[in-house]
């Protein structure tokens, strides 16, 4: 059986897609990047038959045979749409597809299209639906309107892409991201400066060194324990805490008028809600240790730190004590002085 293309070939899968792309009829694309399309069936003809269809309108293809291939790429390979046949030799592709979907490993933004070689019943086709599936369809496809459908699909996807990423919220948590903590923190930070109020930062993150079975990521098994913990921080924060996911499993918390000392107890608060918290991870719930470090000033007016930087030295600190203990020890900055 033919392996599954691997990332590293990811410039040779893209070079013959850039210069379809630039031909005449190429689907008019929003970015210079070649959309990647996921091919999965086990029937040489089926795939070849869409690659020869999809491909002279620019997109870029990748071709997977068993459901644990389509697994393994979607776990390392950004794609922006998958096809699946609902026949695989391992698993039946409406289960599969249910399973990218449930198990968020692939996006609900991301378009799935189911394809069937036997005939399409009103029943399968509300299964396909109900799966996930943007579209179910028998072979022989009709290629034009598949690539009708497709160049729709994509221009969604893209635009939930861009949307997310100018977005201030993490879409998995719903809690700030990146950009949302940087503005909420200009904003706290000019309202502490006004009142001369205290000011901290707390960065917290679980311990997930064995919580990866075979066959997962690091990153699949972050995302599901990110989402869980995430909310149980929303549910336990101050009102006035401005709550962040990192990445990673990792949360930021920037709390005003906090002192030195009351930053410490939030932290630890914080600690015992996260891991009092179960998350299915694998086969069975489990609770995991929870990391935490905090620096913080007492007058944020007197200090030549910004939030931002505050909150980058608790989360170094946090990184710094990985592998060495179960927790970070605290950590307390005085105000420097001009």
């Amino acid at each position: 059986m033919t392996p599954v293309v691997t990332v590293a070939s990811a410039a040779a899968i893209l070079a013959p897609a850039i210069a379809a792309s630039c031909t005449e009829g190429a689907m008019p694309t929003l970015d210079s990047t070649p959309p990647l399309v996921l091919i999965a069936s086990d029937q040489e003809w089926s795939g070849r038959s869409l690659e020869t269809i999809i491909g002279p309108r620019g997109y870029a293809v990748v071709r997977a045979h068993t459901g644990q291939q389509v697994l393994e790429t979607v776990r390392t390979t950004h794609v922006d749409l998958l096809i699946l046949d609902t026949r695989l030799p391992d698993v039946d592709g409406i289960l599969l597809c249910r399973r990218l979907r449930e198990q968020r490993i692939v996006p609900a933004t991301t378009p799935i299209i189911l394809t069937t070689s036997v005939q399409a019943t009103r029943a399968s086709s509300i299964a396909a639906f109900a799966a996930g599936a943007w579209d179910y369809c028998p072979h022989p496809v009709d290629g034009d309107l598949l690539l009708s459908k497709m160049d729709n699909f994509v221009r969604a996807k893209r635009a939930a892409d861009r949307a997310q990423d100018e977005s201030l919220l993490d879409e998995s948590t719903g809690l700030y991201n990146f950009r949302g903590m940087a503005r909420r923190a200009r904003e706290t930070g000019a309202e502490a400066l006004r009142v001369r109020g205290a000011m901290a930062c707390v960065a917290l993150a679980p311990v997930m060194d064995d919580a990866v079975d075979i066959g997962e990521s690091i990153e699949t098994v972050a995302k599901g324990v990110g989402e869980h913990l995430g909310m149980a921080l929303a549910r336990t924060a101050r009102a006035s805490d401005v709550i962040g996911h990192l990445g990673r499993g990792e949360f930021a918390v920037i709390a005003p008028a906090t002192s030195p000392e009351g930053a410490e107890r939030l932290m630890e608060r914080l600690q015992r809600a996260l891991e009092s918290t179960m998350v299915p991870v694998g086969s069975a719930p489990r609770a995991f240790r929870v990391r935490g470090s905090f620096f913080a000033v007492p007058d944020y007016s007197e200090s030549s730190i910004h939030v931002l930087e505050m909150l980058e030295r608790a989360s170094s600190s946090l990184h710094s004590q990985h592998g060495i203990a179960d927790y970070a020890s605290a950590h307390y900055a005085p105000a420097p002085r001009a």
